[in-house]
């Protein structure tokens, strides 16, 4: 008959099981060993405070029965090892119910404060208390932290209440597998790193991106760059969230949103909510995800909050600039000069424009000001209310590149050149780039040393990376600066080269002609007009790397 020296370590819901056993029944441990899918054939050993060890065989179902009244004394450790070599731990306090998962190898590691395949080795007295005193708590926080981690709600006990495959509580298990295999984090380390204190939440960061083409995964079926052997997904080339993406978790960022003609869908599981032609202000319709606004606010509803390790990717601005430098040049013409009213007021309001435009002949430049930095203002506020005030620790936000250094707005430039004469060209330059400026001093401000914000929100000054990188190409390993690799295909509605990137892909230019060699391209910073190669994201993400480091958010 089972044997307790001690009922102080034993749950009462252990004694009842023992009171029933000494009715006259067995002692016995009935368990089932799963991992997601039933541990089938697998060995299986007991081993006791007190008495020698029992083993035995799972069935095909993952079930075993041990019996243990041959001088054993509770409490039991149990540990099985299937023919692929897993092998997980439990903890019995008696006979009855027992569930041998990768939940109760975390949460016996956690009670112990170390690896579970160790206390099993030498199992003694001492051992089984430490476990003992600490595993409902221990258990409760394994329990809290996989259904934060995977979405699912663990209904019973993990250790005793009965399940089987294909329950609920199994459904947890294979959702929590998948969350490993995406991390590339093994359970032997998961278990090991929780034992010495650390959260769930703070082994398996989540990456989550947000901004324009410069970091759109795939929303429209491509990435905005030269393609890989693939247009999204593994051979796709990497942009550099996913050079980021890729120290933290192994499974591919993917686009929450999906755009097809004016059908949008989203994709739950993904987590680049990043849109190509995204703004800050997209005025048309400003409430379509092509607003990095709105896309913040869908992934904080999407996810309810975030937690410390949780890494958000943010860009946006770039396309704004755009508008502003094209409305501006284009306000020649009485209609020219209403669209660029029209965007200024979308943003400063009526009267703080025409204020603005009438207040003396550079009146247009300081409304580009007011206008930039009043979006500057709005990505800042939106960061504060849908990331950080949502838990979010380590939020890294990517400002402005000087677009006027663009191939696409050197086009521009040519041709204001060819209209107005090289000094207005340079003037109009000049003026794109303090709006450029501008924004980037206020989201800089907005997140300075002195903030709140300042410990959790991460300004990357790729604005002067981008700059140096032009005027001086080689000292970042690139041959050209200022053309594109991708071929013109023809013209935009403002009688721009126009480019065609699904045909533009890493074999279609390693097989053009007359070059110096097939990677020619490789070495090119700009793929398009207005878009970096693959080699300039691999160069930014190291970049938004290093400053993370700077943070210890490694």
């Amino acid at each position: 008959m089972l044997k307790f020296r001690s009922l102080k370590h034993v749950s009462w819901l252990a004694v009842a099981s023992v009171l029933v056993a000494c009715s006259g029944s067995p002692d016995y441990i009935d368990g089932f060993a799963a991992t997601g899918a039933a541990m089938a054939n697998a060995d299986v050993t007991a081993k006791c405070v007190e008495g020698p060890p029992v083993s035995g065989k799972t069935d095909a179902n993952g079930l075993f029965q041990l019996r243990i009244d041959n001088g054993q004394v509770a409490p039991c450790i149990v540990q099985v090892t299937d023919g692929a070599g897993t092998t997980l731990h439990s903890f019995a306090n008696g006979p009855g119910r027992l569930n041998v998962t990768p939940l109760t190898e975390l949460s016996v590691g956690k009670a112990l404060g170390g690896t579970p395949a160790s206390a099993f080795a030498s199992f003694d007295r001492t051992k089984s208390d430490a476990i003992a005193n600490k595993l409902a708590a221990a258990t409760t926080a394994v329990k809290a932290e996989v259904e934060a981690l995977t979405g699912k709600t663990i209904a019973g006990d993990m250790l005793i209440s009965t399940f089987k495959v294909g329950d609920a509580d199994d459904l947890v298990l294979d959702a929590f597998k998948v969350k490993l295999q995406d991390l590339g984090k093994p359970l032997a380390d998961v278990t090991a790193a929780m034992a010495e204190g650390k959260s769930l939440s703070a082994i398996a960061p989540r990456v989550r991106v947000f901004g324009d083409s410069l970091s759109d995964s795939g929303t429209f079926g491509l990435k905005f760059t030269v393609q890989g052997s693939a247009a999204t997904g593994p051979g796709s080339s990497s942009i550099w969230v996913d050079v980021v993406a890729a120290q933290y978790q192994k499974k591919l960022l993917c686009p929450y949103f999906r755009i097809i003609g004016s059908t949008v869908t989203t994709e739950s599981g993904c987590t680049n909510y990043a849109i190509g032609g995204g703004r800050i202000n997209n005025f048309t319709n400003p409430s379509a995800p092509l607003s990095v606004l709105v896309q913040l606010q869908t992934a904080a509803q999407v996810h309810g909050s975030y937690t410390a390790s949780d890494i958000l990717l943010i860009d946006g601005g770039g396309n704004d600039a755009a508008d502003l430098a094209g409305a501006w040049l284009g306000a020649t013409t009485p209609a020219g000069l209403q669209s660029f009213q029209t965007l200024l007021s979308s943003a400063l309001g009526t009267s703080a424009t025409a204020t603005l435009l009438g207040s003396g002949p550079n009146g247009p430049v300081v409304a580009g000001v007011a206008y930039m930095e009043k979006l500057a203002d709005n990505l800042a506020d939106a960061v504060s209310t849908h990331a950080v005030n949502k838990g979010a620790k380590k939020v890294l936000v990517m400002n402005v590149p000087d677009i006027a250094l663009t191939p696409r707005f050197s086009a521009v430039l040519t041709g204001v050149t060819a209209q107005a004469g090289a000094e207005q060209a340079a003037a109009a330059k000049s003026v794109i780039q303090s709006w450029v400026n501008a924004f980037n001093t206020k989201l800089a401000n907005r997140f300075a040393a002195t903030t709140s914000a300042a410990s959790v929100v991460a300004v990357l000054d790729f604005n002067k990376t981008f700059r140096d990188q032009v005027a001086n190409p080689g000292a970042f390993g690139f041959t050209n600066g200022t053309s594109t690799a991708c071929p013109i295909t023809g013209t935009d509605s403002s009688g721009l080269p126009s480019y065609t990137f699904p045909t533009c892909s890493a074999t279609a230019l390693s097989a053009t002609s007359g070059k110096p060699s097939a990677d020619w391209w490789q070495t090119y910073l700009f793929s398009d007009g207005f878009h970096p190669t693959p080699r300039a994201h691999q160069k930014a993400g190291e970049q938004a790397l290093a400053v993370m480091t700077q943070r210890g958010w490694n």
